[in-house]
Formats: structure tokens, sequence, C-alpha cells
């Protein structure tokens, strides 16, 4: 797994497409880390406050926490936490998990959703499969889910429409509106003494109260009612039985779920950690061979022109009125140094010009 580093702020909006799966946490740091399974394939493109991630693999990244994040598409199953930041996704094809984030808006997933802590607005298109969240804290607005809906400490109001049961408990009664929708059972856990006005259908299944130390069955299928203040509002049509109760639900097994799933992200962060620290350590002995290199290249510069200083100044001592030596030894000693210059013009220790220069010296002397 490859990691790369990008700079970012908190005003970077950051768009991602991937073809596997997706990993992404926030952190305090100004920059996005990007682990990649395929460092070839990935692309990244950076214009300003503008960072795009396309990769044809699985994807880890960190990035600054209030990041606004736009995934189009992730062809496998989606991680996301600790985000402060608005977070959209379009298109997932697998499952998506998230906590600990701000407002969260989904299009289309098609496997299950499971969310805790989300501090602002729900807004889900098409679940394929279940979708369970623990602590939501205001409106969640879930369109269409195949399978089983369970909403959880809900603090805000919801407009939920599913194809199967849903269950939905409140954290506290806060005058919140219900709208359910289900194609099987639904049921509603109410704080204890919580007030609500009720419109309630049931496909002629029977609708139960469990309240306080009243269990209450309604027949006919229809009510419609209040219960103490009536400050909570709750429609519900569903294709079968209904229940409204105050006995707190078990939602611990919701809980284990993301308890397990930290437990995974602190690997893959020592797995993250890990590569950029050989990243980092390849990176400073790339530049300690650079630097030795380039002083093995200074001194064997600086022995070059030693050599050509030194020939120069035997040359024009020559010229300078020094006896000439016989012919057969000039010939000889010129050849040699023709040779020695073409030596050294090859071993790249002085330049053409410089060969040239002292080729035509050699020549002067001979003639």
């Amino acid at each position: 797994m490859a990691v790369q580093i990008y700079p970012a702020s908190d005003t970077t909006v950051l768009r991602i497409n991937v073809s596997g799966d997706l990993f992404i946490s926030g952190w305090d740091q100004p920059r996005v880390r990007v682990a990649a399974d395929d460092e070839d394939g990935l692309v990244a493109q950076q214009s300003g406050d503008d960072l795009q991630i396309i990769a044809p693999d699985d994807l880890v990244l960190m990035v600054p926490a209030a990041v606004t994040l736009q995934i189009g598409h992730a062809g496998g199953d989606v991680e996301l936490k600790d985000l402060t930041g608005n977070v959209t996704l379009s298109q997932a094809g697998g499952d998506l998990t998230a906590q600990r984030l701000n407002n969260l808006t989904l299009g289309a997933v098609g496997g299950d959703v499971e969310l805790r802590q989300i501090n602002g607005r729900l807004s889900a298109g098409q679940i394929g499969g279940d979708m369970d969240a623990v602590s939501l804290q205001d409106l969640a607005e879930v369109q269409q889910v195949g399978g089983d809906v369970a909403l959880h400490l809900l603090a805000g109001g919801a407009n939920i429409r599913s194809g199967d049961d849903v269950r939905v408990s409140l954290a506290q009664p806060a005058g919140q509106t219900l709208n359910i929708h289900a194609g099987g059972s639904v049921r509603l856990y109410l704080p204890t003494d919580a007030g609500a006005t009720f419109d309630l259908t049931s496909g002629d299944e029977d609708i139960c109260f469990e309240l306080g130390d009243k269990d209450v069955a309604v027949e006919e299928g229809l009510y419609h009612g209040i219960v103490g203040d009536g400050a909570i509002h709750v429609r519900i049509a569903a294709g079968e039985d209904i229940l409204i109760t105050d006995r707190r639900p078990d939602i611990d097994s919701y809980t284990r779920i993301f308890d397990r799933w930290d437990e995974r992200w602190e690997r893959v962060m020592e797995r993250m950690n890990l590569q950029e620290r050989l990243r980092e350590e390849a990176m400073r002995r790339a530049q300690e061979a650079a630097e030795r290199a380039g002083r093995r290249a200074e001194e064997a510069a600086r022995r070059a022109e030693e050599r050509v200083q030194a020939t120069m100044r035997r040359l024009e001592s020559r010229r300078g009125g020094i006896p000439t030596p016989p012919a057969s030894a000039g010939s000889r000693v010129s050849r040699d140094e023709k040779l020695l210059i073409l030596q050294m013009l090859q071993e790249q220790k002085i330049t053409a010009e410089e060969a040239e220069r002292l080729m035509q010296t050699l020549e002067n002397l001979s003639e």
C-alpha cells in the first residue's frame, strides 16, 4: 500500500471516485494522506481548495475533519468516521458504515447502512439492504429502504419509508414529528411519560400500546388519539402490526458493531503509519545518496580541473621559450597528451570546448 501526501485545510473540497472499498477518517493535520493499493492507477488533481482523487482499487484517506467531502462513486464498501464537514455519498455498490459525522447525504447505497452519532441532518435516498442507526441528533429523511430500518436514540424528527419492518426509539420528547411508512411491522419506543398525538394505520393488524403499567390493543387497524400532552406527532402506516411502547429497546448489539470497527481502524492506521515511516526513510536515504553522489561529482570535477590547469601550464611553459625536445620525443609527448585529452573528454572530466582548446594548443606547439 503506497502512501502519498497532499496539502489541505478545513476549506478543501475533496472529490473522490473509487472502484474498490473506501475508508476515510478525519484528523487535525493540514493535509490529506492517501494510501492506495494501486499507486500506478491513482490519479490526483489539485487546484486551490479543490482536490480530486480517482482510484482503480481500494483507498484509505486521512483528511482534515472539516473538509467538504463529495464521493461520486464507490464500487465497494464505504467507511467514514470523525468528519465535521458536509459529507455527500452519491453511489456505493456495497455497505456504508459511518460514525461521528455532521450532515450526511446519501444517494444510492446497494448494501446495508450502519450509522452512529450523526450530529447534523441525515438524508438518504435508496438503500438496498437494512439501515441501522444509533444517536441521530437532527432530522432523518429516509426515502426508500429495501430491508429493515432501526433508528435508535433519535433526537429529531424522521420521515421514513421502508419495504420491511421499522424500529424507532426517541432519545427524549422534544415535539418531534414522525412519519413512518412500512411494508412490515412498526415498533416505536417512546421516553417514559412522553405525550404524543397518534394517527395510526396497520392494514387490519393489531395496534398495541404498552405505556407505563397499561397494555391496550386496538384490533380495528386504525387509531387516532392523544396520550398525555400530545407533543410528539406520530403518523404510521404499516402493512403489519404496530407497537407503541415506553420500554427501552436493546441497542447494545448496534454499539458493539462500532466498537469492533474502531479496533479495525486502529489496525489500518498502524499499517498506514508504518507505510509513511518507510516512505520517509526511503526519501531520507535517497537524499543522502544524492548528496554523496553530488559530493563525488564535485570532487571529480575539481580533480579534472586541476589536471586541465596543469596541462595548460605545461603547454604554456613550452610556448614561453623552454627548449623544445627532439622531434621524435615531441611527437610522442604530443600523442600521449592528445590521448589524455580524449580520455578526459570521454570520462566527461572536461567539456568539448576545453578539449578543442587543448588540442589546438598542442597543434600550435607541434608546428
